[in-house]
């Protein structure tokens, strides 16, 4: 059985983060820890939980069905992978109330924004768990870089091999528009034991986000067989000022 990871629902909560405040250094604080619920109990393979490819929210699901030319190489580096813990359900209710608030006018917290030390320590993940989870990346050949408490985020790095070791997915080479890329070919998975602490991991591809807007040069428009020419700020400029010609 395996644990499939939801890139979805990890955008979300790193949305949140980025509503409650920068990311920064923090000196944790104690707090009840996901996996230690799980202490005495007999350990299963993994976990499974029906989940979107990593790679589909990036719009290369349809590349991963018909463009594979192969897979990567074993030593491929993959930089910068984040990997988000869970908050407790009362973290997370709490979190949405504030958020709430925040917004709110009439709130007596309206835009009193937190700084990145108590969202940690209000939102913020369990020393243990970051210890364990982080723990067994390195043990798989992984190098964790950053910690960010605030958000629950381990920024960590490693090769091809390790993440279809550890997470139980090829890296391919894809042909997407003639451009090539890389991505994970299959949910990935982590141990049972350590699913309740796990949220999902994301940047298992180059795939990058990109402005859907596409710049206009022609301003000239037909409106009910009208034809009018729109300006732009260079022909405000010239109208106002005068051309030097």
């Amino acid at each position: 059985m395996y644990f499939w990871i939801s890139l979805s629902s990890v955008v979300v909560c790193l949305i949140f983060v980025l509503t409650i405040n920068n990311i920064g250094e923090y000196s944790f604080r104690n707090r009840p820890s996901w996996l230690a619920k799980l202490r005495g109990r007999a350990p299963c393979n993994h976990a499974s939980t029906p989940a979107l490819r990593c790679a589909r929210c990036s719009g290369s699901e349809g590349a991963l069905r018909g463009g594979v030319t192969s897979s990567v190489s074993d030593d491929l580096q993959l930089e910068n992978m984040y990997l988000l813990l869970n908050r407790s359900p009362e973290q997370e209710q709490a979190a949405e109330e504030l958020v709430n608030q925040l917004h709110n006018p009439n709130s007596p917290v309206y835009h009193q924004w937190l700084t990145s030390d108590k969202a940690a320590n209000r939102f913020g993940p369990s020393e243990e768990d970051v210890n364990i989870v982080s723990a067994w990346l390195e043990s798989h050949g992984f190098t964790v870089h950053n910690v960010y408490p605030a958000n629950g985020v381990i920024d960590f790095s490693g090769p091809a091999s390790a993440i279809r070791e550890a997470f139980h997915t090829e890296i391919y080479n894809l042909s997407v528009n003639g451009k090539p890329h890389i991505a994970n070919a299959s949910d990935p998975s982590v141990p049972a034991t350590l699913a309740p602490a796990i949220h999902g991991v994301v940047s298992m591809n180059d795939f990058r986000p990109h402005p859907a807007l596409k710049p206009r040069f022609a301003y000239t428009l037909t409106v009910d067989g009208a034809v009018y020419q729109a300006l732009v700020p260079g022909d405000l400029e010239t109208t106002r000022w005068g051309s030097s010609g």
